[in-house]
């Protein structure tokens, strides 16, 4: 598998923004001779030797205030995955592998959650449980959690087909054993290319949610929070909308094409 990725240049190309993004988010604040939160500059400088990216309108420097929205929304984003991942999982293995009642009453219900919008889902969870950063991780991983349950119900209902799960059952394998020892470890390469391209969808939805003020809450810096303030000073300070857009764009078009080349890489011929 490793070596079909290397040779597929659109996950080479994806892997490489997501390196270069969780290098520039992990190192540069630590590099960087500016506060994120100090207002040393004056407002709404342009881009120069000194601030790369220019300031906000309260001369704080955007670049690293930028590495920071990076590190935020992609922590928030992994938590929601990894949340998805413990409700999906569980309940796509249950569906696909016992069917009948288990399978109709688990995909119905998950049919209702799929049938709103996520950013409408989203909005209104959020406006029941508050604003906050720890609150949106959740709600993503909650409205997520049906996309990949879905996606390991059908994994389920190829895999448990196979001689070798037969073959388990035949042993007196009990079904947690043939579920979590066979089917699951089958459908990891599946679930991992899935995950990059929900990955995407979540940074997209963290950044929505923030541009709305309800996701990440200032002083904290988000891609989204950063873009909305930016919106406002178009006319005169148009890098405060730009920036952040594109690395919004650079992100999810990161995630996509990894999630896209993990996807041929792992079918079958």
């Amino acid at each position: 598998m490793l070596r079909k990725l290397l040779r597929n240049k659109m996950a080479t190309f994806g892997f490489f923004i997501l390196v270069s993004v969780t290098l520039f988010a992990g190192i540069y604040p630590l590099l960087s001779p500016h506060d994120p939160t100090a207002m040393t500059g004056a407002p709404f400088g342009d881009p120069s030797a000194d601030y790369w990216l220019g300031t906000d309108s309260y001369g704080r420097d955007q670049m690293v205030r930028m590495s920071l929205a990076f590190r935020t929304d992609l922590m928030v984003t992994l938590a929601a995955l990894a949340l998805a991942l413990l409700i999906g999982i569980p309940l796509g293995l249950a569906s696909g592998f016992f069917g009948n009642i288990a399978d109709n009453i688990i995909m119905r219900f998950l049919d209702i959650i799929m049938a709103f919008p996520v950013i409408v889902l989203s909005i209104a969870i959020i406006a029941t449980m508050g604003k906050s950063t720890q609150n949106v991780g959740i709600v993503i991983g909650l409205v997520y959690a049906p996309i990949f349950a879905r996606i390991v119900r059908g994994q389920t209902l190829v895999l448990k087909n196979e001689e070798y799960v037969h073959a388990a059952k035949a042993m007196g394998r009990s079904s947690m054993t043939t579920l979590f020892r066979h089917i699951l470890p089958n459908s990891f390469q599946v679930i991992a290319a899935q995950t990059m391209l929900q990955a995407s969808f979540g940074i997209l939805t963290i950044s929505a949610l923030s541009f709305f003020g309800l996701g990440v809450q200032p002083p904290e810096p988000s891609l989204g929070v950063m873009l909305k303030d930016g919106i406002n000073f178009t006319d005169y300070a148009p890098w405060l909308s730009i920036f952040p857009g594109f690395a919004i764009f650079y992100v999810s078009l990161g995630l996509n094409m990894a999630g896209e080349g993990l996807i041929k890489a792992t079918s079958p011929k």
